[in-house]
């Protein structure tokens, strides 16, 4: 049987402030290392992801897990969301270079794959210990708040979250070109904390051109279940099983912001 919501945002609390939070602004040197060049991982992200496997595959039996840490190391695990069975995908720590740098705008998330699909998902922010869950077909919910997403019209009174370290830097350079038609535009280095300033009305669409699942599958359900839309620039849908693929992401607070951004960006 699926656990219960708050069942799992419960778990994910309790890991995050016995892993995570005790070593914030508080590593060794030894704590930190690179997974590649400008890519760190510390002792929290590994710390967080071991204890996170063990409690919710514990949670339940038969499941299994995609995190980031382990896909690193060894990235045929991606193979698991091509199946049918449950799935948590995992990403320990969100945010790991504002954490290794001090800085408090992090996040661990989690998705429920069951039967190829996006069932639930919680994004949670230990500094200010507070949790963005969702179900599907349920709704998005801020703690005990329900979310719903109502962003504005108009272009010049929208904010986006555009990343143009990665991919195509043709593409980059237009983004960049683009944004001076925005209210305002931004890039957190998390995606977790922009999914959730999505949530509270603070942020009305993102761009990625990377979207690995660990780091997008929860953000997109509660986007979704709020009322937004979430689909790669050439309208694919963003699924598990496909979540590596090559075009970017957007994700906008409802279909006609989608679109928007969608004409006007590329």
């Amino acid at each position: 049987m699926t656990p219960a919501i708050d069942t799992v945002t419960a778990l994910i609390r309790e890991v995050a402030a016995g892993e995570i939070m005790p070593r914030f602004r508080n590593l060794a040197a030894h704590d930190v290392s690179e997974k590649r060049v400008g890519d760190p991982v510390t002792a929290a992200d590994i710390g967080a992801e071991r204890a996170l496997t063990e409690r919710l595959t514990g949670l339940l039996p038969g499941s299994q897990v995609v995190g980031e840490e382990g896909v690193a190391g060894d990235p045929t695990l991606l193979n698991r969301l091509e199946g049918t069975g449950p799935v948590w995908v995992v990403d320990p720590l969100d945010g790991t270079i504002n954490f290794a740098g001090g800085l408090p705008i992090f996040a661990v998330m989690v998705a429920l794959v069951e039967n190829g699909r996006t069932t639930a998902a919680w994004i949670h922010d230990p500094v200010h210990d507070m949790t963005a869950t969702a179900a599907a077909g349920q709704g998005a919910w801020l703690g005990a708040t329900r979310a719903r997403l109502n962003p504005p019209g108009d272009l010049a009174r929208m904010s986006g979250a555009l990343h143009t370290r990665f991919g195509d830097r043709d593409t980059a350079a237009h983004l960049a070109k683009q944004s001076s038609a925005l209210a305002s535009a931004l890039d957190l280095h998390c995606a977790g904390m922009e999914y959730l300033a999505m949530l509270h009305g603070r942020l009305h669409f993102a761009v990625y051109p990377r979207a690995y699942p660990w780091d997008h599958l929860a953000g997109s359900l509660l986007i979704a279940e709020a009322g937004g839309h979430v689909a790669r620039i050439d309208g694919a849908p963003y699924e598990p099983a496909t979540a590596t693929g090559a075009a970017p992401l957007l994700v906008a607070a409802n279909e006609p912001c989608w679109r928007t951004v969608q004409r006007e960006f590329f």
